[in-house]
């Protein structure tokens, strides 16, 4: 399961640094910045006959106090020099200034008799919480708050149980993604003893008042546990945990929890009137059994690549495959005969399907297409007899989405209407009508600088002439002399594409003159299948030579110049970051690798072990390891190389891409640059795999440092000046 999954590459904020001018002159600046000391070690692996000196494993030994002292001086470090930071206040203020603008989002709202429950971060407030507003009170109350949980606490999300009896309300404790539920009881209008030890993983929607969740051996975010010794158990409400009842372990099922490779149980999915459940062991394997037992778990689906979704209706399960359709289908297998061969329903088309996407609602299946992985249409599957249609709303923005308000009841709908440059719009409809109702909880006013904007989609020719997709978000009147601070951020991993989003941070920067784009590199799912194919293991160099010739292409076309040009990306985005600037130093004046892959060859050997196998390889097969060998960004740090400035940043409860894979890059690159720019190490303490979790203010102060380091590095004061 991709480590940065469910939550794909997201855009970022950014700002500039003025130490002094001694701080920064040519070879001079080395000495000024005094990084704390890192010791090497006489450490290597042999693989294949081939041996890798590993200087710097002892820092993979999290829990050890000189790796600990050594984080925290480097955290101290580069704490001292990003606080003095020159726009942070001016990025803070600025995003402030938009937020405060907007009114206040009621986020998830849900229709329950005579109340609605939703979720809401009020202005003067840093945490969310949740609430239930009667029709008949003119207040709502507050049923939960992160403080019910502790203090280190936010509210995640929250789940209502097919029986519209109760919600599962769940927090995370700083970074950990630990799924800490309470139970509130909708008729008694309270939260119910109910306490569990592991992370809540959803409703039973096929029995009413049970849910399901996973223990770990371990929830020490350093430590190394294998996913076979994980234990999934249901819970019935208002029950003893002592009755919780296991339904997967090594013990009931060693069939699907005795895996050496990639695979293991991710989730289990469960439908309302149906007497199966489901789980997945890989992206091409789906497994089935009767509901509610320990039976052995029996293939359904095999190498049809199913992805990690599944939709039912009528005794039937609907998915979308890339079997012989590089930019998928969408099938169906009737479970009364479920060794039979799956029918297509919707045959591939010319652009692939947004498997993420798709939303179904009672009697439709809803799937989107993207055209590049930016201009979205969608078809309509009217499930009692498989007709498909076109959608009958206007697809008039980058990204058109669908979400079923109610699936076990009706064909209602909410359409999300995005654009990279100007707030989203949401409107309320019912499926065979075109009338469309403005949302009254989430309401949001235009950009007041929308108009200073324009969005560019362009392909550009990569080294071997493949076409890849560029997103440019800039102002109207650019002057294109090559003086313009501009930041490129990318991902190409898993097939996931970077999809259309609003940031107000980067509209912030392209109305003052950043030009702020996007990759759509190989290794992401942006043309399909074969794109995704196309980005991994031992054409995994795809992904950062797309990155680079677009780079390249800002540069000839007047956008930007090396001097001024700055890169980013996040996870398994790492890898791209990594060798994008190791590969080519000469195009970059800064990057930003955050929670990333960067050193893939020693990956296996943290918590998340081989279970990104099937994007990257393994060691123990030696064209992976030769592939991933040039992936691997720590082993292509070379002495005495001007490589730009960095900013490599960690969370230190990060459990999918250990702090060590940044640490080790940070610690390579402050040893061998000669470019006198800064390598700095920023570790969240508080933060995992998606950043800062303290608080609302705290995560913008975070992002506004982080982009005033990137203005810093790319001569923003230098760069042209707009109005």
């Amino acid at each position: 399961m991709p480590i940065g999954h469910t939550t794909k590459f997201k855009s970022m904020t950014r700002q500039i640094f003025l130490l002094t001018l001694l701080l920064y002159c040519g070879h001079s600046a080395i000495a000024q910045f005094n990084y704390p000391f890192t010791k090497t070690v006489d450490s290597a692996d042999t693989w294949h006959n081939v041996t890798v000196k590993d200087p710097y494993r002892w820092l993979e030994d999290l829990k050890k106090a000189e790796v600990i002292s050594w984080f925290k001086a480097q955290a101290n470090f580069t704490d001292s020099v990003l606080n003095k930071l020159t726009y942070t206040d001016m990025l803070f203020n600025e995003q402030e200034k938009l937020d405060v603008a907007q009114p206040e989002q009621k986020r998830g709202a849900r229709r329950i008799g005579n109340s609605v429950i939703y979720n809401q971060l009020k202005q003067n407030e840093s945490k969310i919480k949740v609430y239930r507003k009667y029709d008949n009170e003119n207040s709502p109350q507050v049923i939960a708050s992160s403080e019910m949980w502790g203090e280190n606490y936010n509210i995640y999300n929250y789940d209502i149980d097919p029986s519209e009896k109760y919600v599962a309300i769940y927090a995370h404790e700083g970074g950990k993604e630990i799924n800490e539920v309470k139970i509130y009881s909708i008729a008694e209008n309270k939260i119910l003893p109910d306490k569990i030890i592991g992370s809540y993983k959803g409703f039973m929607n096929n029995q009413n008042g049970v849910f399901y969740y996973a223990q770990r051996p371990t929830y020490d975010p350093h430590a190394i546990y294998s996913h076979n010794d994980e234990v999934y158990k249901t819970h019935i409400i208002g029950t003893d945990t002592v009755l919780d009842k296991v339904i997967v372990s090594k013990q009931t099922n060693p069939e699907v929890m005795s895996y050496t490779d990639e695979r293991y149980v991710w989730e289990i999915q469960t439908f309302k009137g149906c007497n199966y459940e489901f789980t997945w062991i890989s992206s091409s394997e789906l497994l089935y059994r009767k509901s509610g037992t320990t039976n052995k778990w029996l293939n359904l689906l095999e190498a049809e690549d199913v992805g990690y979704s599944i939709y039912y209706y009528n005794n039937k399960i609907y998915f979308a495959s890339s079997k012989n359709a590089p930019n998928g289908q969408i099938k169906m297998l009737d479970l009364n005969n479920p060794t039979a061969k799956p029918i297509t329903v919707l045959a591939e088309q010319a652009d692939p399907i947004d498997k993420e996407a798709i939303t179904q609602t009672k009697n439709y299946l809803i799937v989107p297409l993207k055209k590049n992985g930016i201009k979205t249409y969608s078809k309509f599957i009217y499930l009692p007899t498989n007709k498909v249609t076109a959608s009958s709303f206007k697809e008039n923005t980058a990204s058109t989405m669908y979400f079923g308000k109610n699936k076990y009841k009706n064909d209602s709908i909410a359409i999300w209407r995005v654009s990279w440059a100007n707030y989203p719009q949401l409107t309320s409809a019912a499926i065979g009508s075109t009338k469309e109702i403005p949302s009254k909880n989430i309401v949001f006013n235009k950009l007041p600088f929308a108009n200073n904007l324009i969005v560019e989609e362009i392909e550009v020719p990569s080294y071997d002439g493949t076409l890849v997709p560029l997103t440019i978000i800039r102002r109207k009147d650019l002057k294109l002399n090559g003086n313009n601070v501009a930041i490129v951020g990318g991902y190409g991993a898993y097939g996931d594409a970077i999809s259309p989003g609003f940031s107000e941070t980067y509209s912030i920067l392209a109305n003052k003159g950043v030009v702020c784009c996007f990759a759509h590199v190989r290794g992401g799912g942006e043309k399909g299948e074969n794109w995704h194919i196309g980005g991994t293991k031992q054409s995994k160099p795809n992904s950062w030579k797309d990155f680079n010739a677009c780079a390249e292409y800002l540069i000839a076309k007047g956008y930007t110049s090396p001097a001024h040009l700055a890169c980013e990306g996040g996870s398994a985005g790492g890898i791209l970051i990594g060798r994008a600037i190791t590969e080519r130093p000469d195009l970059w004046a800064c990057a930003i690798p955050e929670v990333g892959v960067l050193n893939i060859l020693r990956f296996e050997y943290s918590t998340a072990g081989k279970t990104q196998a099937a994007d990257f390889g393994t060691v123990d097969n030696i064209n992976d390891f030769f592939s991933m060998l040039e992936s691997d960004a720590v082993l292509h740090i070379q002495k005495e190389i001007k490589y730009p400035a960095m900013l490599v940043i960690t969370g230190w409860e990060d459990q999918r891409t250990s702090s060590w894979q940044c640490g080790k890059f940070a610690a390579a690159a402050q040893n061998a640059t000669a470019s006198g720019k800064p390598v700095l190490l920023k570790v969240n303490y508080n933060g995992g795999h998606f950043g800062d979790a303290t608080d609302k203010q705290t995560a913008m102060k975070e992002q506004a440092k982080k982009y005033a380091f990137v203005l810093w590095q790319c001569s923003f004061d230098k760069a042209n000046k707009y109005d």
